[in-house]
């Protein structure tokens, strides 16, 4: 059924496509969310990221995390985390094409994630946050990345996480 509901779309909409325009300055919109803690049964959150560029799609993932998350705060660390390797993989595909890319800056729609990436300090409240995630930390650190705030209203990524209302649809 869904198959044949995916077809009838395609063929409806066959004239819908993906707009590219060529601007001198080339850049990346990356939005990142987190659903904290969603599956009723082993509570693991929902990451979910997009990158954009030039206004268009260009990469998403909407993945299970890996380990459950203890806070709102660190299920969107981790998506920031996993959102940040993803961009590091880009600016190094764009880097190995000869076309070289400035700072990107990811947004995410959550103020504890984006102060741990920023500013981390440890507390006893967040020690427990695995080593891999703080990848993050290290790329803003060296300044190889930046993260910023964004309304949920206006997070791109948020469809890859949580299930869209009908009207938003």
């Amino acid at each position: 059924m869904a198959a044949k509901r995916l077809l009838l779309y395609l063929r409806v909409n066959a004239h819908l496509g993906l707009t590219y325009t060529h601007s001198p300055e080339y850049y990346f919109s990356v939005f990142s969310d987190s659903s904290y803690a969603e599956d009723t049964i082993d509570r693991k959150s929902q990451t979910g990221f997009a990158v954009l560029t030039s206004g268009s799609l260009v990469n998403w993932k909407s993945k299970r995390q890996p380990t459950v998350a203890i806070s709102t705060s660190e299920a969107e660390y981790q998506a920031l985390a996993q959102a940040a390797r993803e961009v590091q993989w880009l600016k190094k595909l764009r880097d190995d094409l000869g076309l070289p890319c400035s700072t990107v800056t990811i947004q995410g729609d959550n103020q504890g994630s984006l102060s741990w990436a920023t500013n981390w300090q440890l507390i006893p409240r967040s020690k427990h946050i695995d080593v891999l995630h703080h990848y993050i930390k290290e790329l803003v650190e060296d300044v190889r990345l930046k993260v910023a705030y964004v309304n949920t209203k206006d997070n791109c990524a948020e469809p890859f996480t949580k299930p869209l209302e009908s009207a938003a649809f």
